[in-house]
Parts: structure tokens; C-alpha cells; sequence
């Protein structure tokens, strides 16, 4: 999903020089990944290899966005983690954090495995004026989503 968005974005020329994708770990698919980039000749797509989490707070900082595309995610751990940089995220349907943690004015939702409405929501987020209150509101929702809170709720 996320090389055929990288693929349009090229096309667009209004960003095409602005957008760089990361794609950080090494899956089961890390491979076909690595050779779809090569063969389409991406150069807005870079693959970095498994990161420490003490390594990835560095990769959260300094990306605008968070893309969680998941066929299928329990709860999306590292929506919560980028949050915690003050990185909005945009998540598919299919990740369980995307109903209780991603809100309209922290992040966005797209359809499972539906490239168009990705596409459209990354333009979308792209030309958001209101970007910096998306990186607050990221910051304060995630508060909500802790470790002491959970334990709270749970011997409640």
C-alpha cells in the first residue's frame, strides 16, 4: 500500500519533491518491499532496517505523520508512541487504536486497504493549516493512554 502511494505522490507535482516515506523494520516482506522500490525507481521511499525503540523516538520526531496501514492490528502500539513525540497519525480501520486513540483533530482514519482514501487523506493532511494543533492534540490525547492508568482502571 504504501508503494503505490508513493507512486502517485511522484506523479503529483505539487509535492512531489516535498514527501519522503519511510518504511522502518524488517518483516516478513521487507524483501518484495526493497525490490518494488528498485523497480519502480522510487526516490521518494527509503527502507531503514529494524530500529530500538530508543532509536525510533528520533524517527517519530521528526516525521510529520505516522502512516499505519495494517491489514489487521490489535492495537497499533506505535500509534501511541508517535503520539507521544506529538506525531500525528494516520491509521486504517483495521487498527484497533483507530477508534479510542485517533481523533479528527489528532490524526486520521482511511479505510482498510483502500489506496484511493489513503491518497486522499494524505493530500488532505498534507495541505493542513491546522497542523501544529494536530501535534498538540496528539500530545494530549495520548495522555489519556498510560501504563499507571491502565493498572488504575484495572484495579478498579
Amino acid at each position: 500500500m504504501l508503494i503505490n502511494l508513493a507512486k502517485r505522490l511522484i506523479k503529483n507535482k505539487k509535492i512531489k519533491f516535498k514527501v519522503q516515506i519511510i518504511i522502518i523494520g524488517n518483516g516478513i516482506k521487507s524483501i518484495f518491499l526493497k525490490n518494488q522500490i528498485q523497480k519502480h525507481k522510487l526516490t521518494n521511499i527509503k527502507f531503514i532496517e529494524f530500529q530500538s525503540q530508543k532509536r525510533l523516538i528520533y524517527f517519530y520526531y521528526l516525521s510529520d505523520y505516522l502512516i499505519l496501514p495494517s491489514k489487521y492490528e490489535t492495537w497499533g502500539l506505535v500509534a501511541n508512541e508517535s503520539m507521544s513525540m506529538g506525531t500525528p497519525c494516520i491509521v486504517s480501520d483495521s487498527c484497533g487504536c483507530a477508534n479510542d486513540l485517533v481523533l479528527n483533530n489528532n490524526g486520521y482514519i482511511f479505510k482498510n486497504q483502500n489506496e484511493n482514501h489513503l491518497y486522499s487523506i494524505f493530500i488532505k493532511s498534507f495541505n493542513n493549516k491546522k497542523y501544529k494543533f494536530l501535534k498538540i492534540n496528539s500530545l494530549q490525547r495520548v495522555k489519556n493512554y498510560s501504563v499507571k492508568r491502565t493498572v488504575s482502571e484495572i484495579l478498579r
